[in-house]
């Protein structure tokens, strides 16, 4: 799983605090903090230990997304030929094509 974390707040929107601490996956008595500032985005795996830290003053506003591949998991290799999706199946799934082939309908 990879996570994206965006912070939605404009930067006129102030808050103190909610820095995030991720725990070193090589050596857990070590930790990193990153300072979430408004407009930011973070991508990291989903499966690294971390936390927020409260928020002090105002309001943090984020979107958080998680990416998950086939069965639940990221795939790190490239996909066989064989196994990879067309550009219309990829970003308009199986209604926007016609016939398998790659001519993208207009029509909905």
């Amino acid at each position: 799983v990879i996570t994206l974390n965006l912070n939605l707040n404009m930067p006129s929107e102030d808050f103190v605090g909610s820095s995030l601490v991720f725990v070193d996956e090589h050596n857990a008595s070590k930790t990193h903090t990153v300072d979430f500032k408004a407009g930011h985005s973070i991508i990291h795996k989903g499966s690294l230990l971390h936390s927020a830290l409260p928020i002090e003053r105002g309001e943090r506003q984020n979107l958080i997304v998680w990416l998950f591949g086939e069965h639940g998991d990221v795939r790190v290799a490239p996909y066989d030929e064989s196994e990879q999706m067309t550009p219309a199946e990829r970003w308009w799934g199986s209604m926007a094509y016609a016939g398998g082939s790659d001519e993208v309908r207009t029509e909905v």
